[in-house]
């Protein structure tokens, strides 16, 4: 009705202005989606230039993001390189847009307590999912649950030896990622682009991290139809981006 559209129309210039956000949003979800988000680095979506792949939910009179399609998670979207993917910034974490474009990020993080809360987050994700090789021996079980059924599936989307080329640099990656991240909250690295620029010598250096290993969004080796329709199983991100 047209009263739905004013409370939608009063809860974005509340955004805008940054007032009464708790209110209107549920700060709290939403801090703890962008803590999540930012770890795997997924830019096809509000976080970069096409600001898509995500839903406005609103629940008991306050808005909330619902995260929705994250196959192109951990840089593969507009990544550039590895180095770029594995020392995100935490405190700008966006790509090819000004913070400021986006509102949801940017009127949250400037309340230091919103910010710090955020924070808080990011660390509870490092000691539960990657502290003391969490990572490594999650990637590891759910490789043992699924190993055979890719080794013996005509129509995955990879060989074998390609997937177990992508489980070891995923491994990889993600470790390095944590690395990041944690040296940020601790203030041993840069926690935004700009700093990031002025002190290249601060990151943590990807190595012979090769991220074309974890494939790409296209094809399948069992659909033809599929492979011509998006013009084959081999293609290029940095290409295509």
């Amino acid at each position: 009705s047209k009263s739905d559209f004013k409370r939608v129309v009063k809860a974005l210039k509340a955004l805008s202005e940054g007032e009464d956000l708790e209110t209107y949003f549920d700060v709290d979800q939403i801090l703890r989606y962008l803590a999540a988000h930012t770890i795997v680095v997924n830019l096809d979506s509000y976080s970069s230039g096409m600001a898509q792949n995500y839903y406005l939910y609103e629940r008991d009179g306050q808005v909330t993001i619902l995260p929705w399609d994250y196959n192109l998670a951990w840089g593969g979207f507009q990544s550039g390189n590895a180095s770029s993917v594995i020392n995100f910034p935490i405190d700008t974490p966006v790509s090819g847009v000004k913070m400021s474009s986006r509102p949801l990020i940017t009127k949250l993080f400037e309340n230091p307590e919103y910010l710090e809360r955020y924070h808080s987050y990011l660390q509870q994700l490092m000691d539960n999912y990657f502290a003391d090789g969490k990572w490594e021996q999650k990637i590891n079980t759910l490789d043992a649950l699924i190993s055979d059924y890719v080794k013996n599936d005509s129509t995955a989307f990879c060989t074998y030896e390609e997937y177990k080329s992508a489980i070891s640099t995923l491994r990889t990656l993600g470790n390095l990622r944590a690395q990041s991240v944690q040296g940020q909250l601790d203030g041993t690295i840069p926690a935004t682009t700009q700093e990031q620029k002025a002190n290249p010598n601060q990151l943590i250096s990807p190595g012979d991290l090769n991220l074309s290993n974890l494939g790409s969004m296209m094809g399948g080796r069992g659909d033809s139809n599929k492979m011509n329709f998006f013009g084959g199983n081999n293609m290029d991100l940095s290409e295509s981006n």
